[in-house]
């Protein structure tokens, strides 16, 4: 269950993993890495590919015994959640990035260790045919974590305090994006943001702080957006959905999402049955 304490064997797996995704960041700062446009064109993105991989499957690994099934098909689900997302907005002029709503549900739900294993799962798939993708694992990796242990600490029980958590995860990611982009040995391709750090580098002439700002502010309004979305489809998810991650070892995480509303320290015995009625208490 998420709430158990975790076993020898499963702090085994989860340092592994991040043994493995410190030594393929490492690697992917190499100045020879991503000359390809394919991840399997050299030998270095290759092991950095295969070093991402196996974290994944080490922090899914860790919760084989603890969870059922369910625990390990939703990642999958919210890893092509998290492709389908970013592939239509890549192109986009929206200086967004809109890849980790999967990684967000699954660090809340289950935990922040399936919630690391997700999102190196979807840098995985998303970098073979752009293996610089892979120079940005800490930002996952940081933003899965904090996803996860912030919900079990409640930061999601009340809609405010749950944007306000959901900005603070995207100031974190943009310093960290910051620090991956100044050290990437090439540049991401991303068009909304890059545009984005155009204007602000002629406006400053000032190439750093244009990384930096256009990361914040890219950062800040992606996260606290994807917080907001996926703690609604939680917490109003309809019942075919619902059947996906209702479960008893779920249970305590859900009761953890929108369970607060602005001033009382619970919400009604009796919600209002619409949609729009149960929504209009949060705001």
């Amino acid at each position: 269950m998420p709430d158990k304490k975790a076993s020898r064997s499963q702090h085994l797996c989860v340092g592994s993993a991040l043994v493995c995704v410190a030594l393929a960041w490492v690697l992917s700062l190499n100045s020879n890495y991503g000359s390809g446009d394919y991840v399997f064109g050299s030998v270095l993105s290759t092991s950095v590919w295969c070093l991402t991989l196996l974290g994944a499957l080490l922090f899914l690994a860790a919760q084989w015994r603890s969870l059922g099934h369910h625990a390990l098909f939703n990642p999958l689900l919210a890893v092509a959640v998290n492709l389908l997302l970013s592939s239509l907005i890549f192109n986009a002029n929206v200086p967004l990035y809109l890849d980790m709503m999967g990684t967000a549900f699954v660090a809340i739900v289950y935990g922040p260790v399936l919630g690391m294993g997700t999102a190196l799962l979807t840098a995985c798939l998303a970098s073979i045919n752009n293996p610089l993708l892979l120079g940005y694992l800490p930002v996952a990796l940081v933003v899965a974590y904090l996803f996860g242990w912030l919900a079990r600490r409640g930061a999601f029980n009340r809609m405010l305090v749950m944007m306000l958590t959901g900005a603070g995860v995207g100031i974190v990611a943009g310093l960290l994006t910051t620090m991956c982009t100044l050290l990437l040995p090439g540049e991401y391709g991303q068009s909304g943001p890059i545009k984005l750090m155009a204007l602000w580098e002629l406006i400053l002439h000032d190439e750093r702080l244009a990384v930096l700002l256009q990361s914040l502010s890219s950062d800040l309004i992606d996260k606290a957006f994807t917080a907001l979305v996926v703690c609604v489809a939680i917490r109003f998810a309809p019942q075919p959905i619902l059947r996906l991650y209702d479960y008893p070892e779920t249970r305590p995480s859900r009761d953890r999402v929108l369970t607060q509303d602005r001033f009382t320290l619970s919400l009604d015995e009796e919600p209002p049955r619409n949609l729009l009625g149960r929504m209009q208490r949060y705001f």
